[in-house]
């Protein structure tokens, strides 16, 4: 039947879009070929890497259809029940974050055979510059996570983590004040 073929046409392409958004398969077309603003933070000390074009993904069929609509739904929630969840809300709000801006998205491990290895993730997006640390800190109950200042930035350390911004606003997440420095400051591979 026609109708039948067409609907695994459309399902082999939206597979392959969301392949290519994920670094594998195919390209999609249309696909942007710039790197993204997290893939610019990946230090060349990076023995394992792993690149995530979000812009990409969101443009997929199937996740425009039914991940977008939901997440607006539960993002718009005026009343949630969940005290953790306005705790989210507010701080989306502090920090300007639209998961819809968001371009992609890097991890970096570094010293792999080491005990001593690092990791660090970069989520490229257009956040209010410096105002994660201080957005998190004011939803951290327990605070259990110290407010520093890190080459200039304002960072929120924790025993194995620092969480801050890079100076074009992208969030870094790192295993230590080290690897966060350097990935807030990398200019690419």
């Amino acid at each position: 039947d026609k109708g039948d073929a067409k609907k695994d046409d459309a399902k082999k392409d939206d597979t392959k879009k969301a392949d290519a958004a994920i670094g594998g398969g195919t390209t999609a077309p249309g696909a942007s070929s710039g790197g993204g603003l997290a893939l610019k933070h990946l230090s060349d000390d990076c023995q394992v890497a792993f690149h995530l074009d979000v812009t990409q993904l969101l443009g997929n069929d199937s996740i425009k259809k039914e991940i977008v609509p939901a997440l607006d739904d539960l993002l718009a929630t005026t009343s949630p029940k969940d005290k953790d969840f306005l705790k989210v809300q507010a701080l989306v709000k502090d920090v300007g974050f639209d998961y819809k801006k968001m371009q992609d998205i890097s991890v970096c491990v570094t010293n792999v055979q080491d005990a001593e290895h690092s990791w660090g993730v970069v989520l490229g997006a257009d956040l209010k510059p410096d105002t994660v640390a201080e957005a998190l800190q004011k939803v951290d109950d327990k605070k259990k996570m110290t407010l520093e200042d890190v080459g200039g930035h304002k960072v929120l350390t924790q025993k194995e983590v620092t969480i801050g911004q890079a100076p074009d606003g992208s969030l870094v997440i790192a295993a230590t004040k080290d690897m966060y420095s350097k990935l807030s400051s990398a200019t690419g591979m």
